[in-house]
């Protein structure tokens, strides 16, 4: 699947790292493939958080970019064995955050594999250095990106240029069988 995104369809709630962003254009290619599940406890697409410093935290497929996973161990003298805790942390400020799950029957799901994307936002000139890597997030996808360019414009605004490949997961607002312009209108 391929989406392009210019100034007429603009993506939504979109952060950099967890700073809000303007994109002005951005381009993905993401191929799906078709799996078949048995259902259980699984993630809730409608659940987002915002943390106590306006970080947005929602799930990205079966990823949690935003957030690290802090393993506690403990010992447990009533069974003799030892467990484990899990906590949620927002990976830019470490506030907790408890992820949205649901149940569910079985069902056919549509896996993301390999993606590219280039991604440009406005206004972030001194922000984005060149060789960085950045987790840029939103409603509809997530992915790791390396800013390749930043450049000012005559007005005294600024453009960064990012590009990234990897694993692209996309919320569930954008299904397999969406055409390019269903997809697009999804976006807005």
């Amino acid at each position: 699947m391929s989406i392009l995104v210019t100034h007429d369809n603009q993506l939504k709630d979109t952060q950099m790292d967890g700073i809000d962003v303007y994109v002005t254009a951005m381009n993905v290619d993401a191929p799906k493939e078709k799996v078949s599940t048995l259902g259980g406890t699984v993630r809730d697409p409608q659940w987002v958080d915002i943390d106590i410093n306006s970080h947005r935290h929602r799930w990205y497929g079966k990823e949690l970019p935003t957030l690290t996973k802090q393993v506690d161990t403990y010992w447990c003298e009533d069974c003799r064995d030892e467990h484990e805790t899990i906590t949620w942390l927002c990976r830019w400020c470490e506030a907790v955050v408890v992820p949205g799950t649901k149940q569910t029957g079985p069902s056919s799901v549509w896996i993301e594999g390999v993606a590219s994307a280039h991604v440009s936002i406005a206004g972030s000139f001194g922000v984005y250095t060149v060789g960085g890597t950045y987790l840029f997030t939103s409603h509809q996808c997530a992915i790791e990106v390396i800013c390749v360019g930043v450049s000012a414009t005559s007005h005294g605004d600024s453009t960064c240029e990012f590009a990234g490949i990897g694993p692209m997961l996309y919320v569930d607002s954008i299904g397999p069988t969406d055409s390019l312009d269903d997809a697009l209108g999804k976006l807005t």
